[in-house]
């Protein structure tokens, strides 16, 4: 879409923050919009950080609650051997970090994991963004927002007095990353996604994220409390012919 000039373009943005109950503060450059049904996000960039002038990109979020277990098999994305191990796993309460590269299917993976969680579970979903569309029957969704002075820190503490059976993360980003290790440290069941190439990568990130919290930790302490969180690795990644693909466990 082309608009006539940056004055237009604003109007647009002002609109879709007021479709989400949203108003830009003052000096505030770069905004973050999440549409309503959580069907698309945007953001939107204004000037001076944006130097050609307002810019506004809108990402539709993929379906993935119709890419079943059953697609997935189908598609050559998992094994039905795997599900099952899979299955197995979450009956068992075993804790999974699933890890992948940008477009690897990380969000659908935790979707169709977390939906292998029996029906009377609660769980308790804790996002800096919604992205993840996990269809159960007790799933309860908290997403943190900056501008409301509610951080992803406040909402891993918040979670975890909600006696959830199941604590489940969004991305791990940054030092947000040593308190979720220790809450899954204390007996909780959880999963949680983490940009990595392979296992031995995520582990290392998930490493590198803890010790930015600079809580005194050592590194060899910091590798304890992570072996003591996650009992599996789970990485899939994005083949040259496009396919995503469970492909370590």
């Amino acid at each position: 879409v082309k608009f006539a000039s940056s004055a237009e373009m604003l109007q647009v943005i002002d609109a879709l923050l007021a479709l989400t109950g949203e108003k830009a503060d003052p000096g505030q450059t770069i905004l973050s919009i999440a549409f309503p049904a959580s069907e698309a996000r945007g953001m939107a960039v204004l000037p001076p950080t944006a130097l050609q002038g307002p810019c506004l990109v809108i990402r539709k979020l993929m379906n993935s609650g119709a890419l079943t277990w059953e697609k997935l098999i189908e598609y050559g994305s998992v094994t039905r051997e795997l599900v099952d191990f899979l299955r197995q796993s979450v009956n068992a309460g075993v804790n999974i970090l699933i890890a992948g590269g940008t477009g690897g299917g990380k969000t659908t993976v935790a979707n169709r994991i977390a939906e292998l969680i029996p029906a009377q579970a609660r769980l308790v979903v804790v996002e800096a963004s919604h992205e993840l569309q996990i269809k159960h029957p007790r799933a309860v969704f908290l997403e943190a927002n900056r501008q409301r002075g509610v951080t992803i820190h406040d909402l891993i503490h918040t979670a975890s007095k909600m006696r959830p059976d199941w604590l489940i993360f969004g991305e791990m980003l940054g030092s947000e990353a040593m308190l979720a290790v220790e809450k899954l440290g204390q007996g909780y069941s959880g999963m949680t996604t983490i940009h990595a190439n392979s296992p031995e990568d995520a582990l290392a990130r998930l490493e590198a994220m803890c010790l930015t919290a600079n809580i005194g930790l050592g590194l060899a302490e910091i590798r304890g409390l992570i072996a003591g969180a996650f009992q599996l690795v789970c990485h899939q990644q994005r083949m040259p012919d496009g396919r995503r693909k469970i492909i370590d466990v």
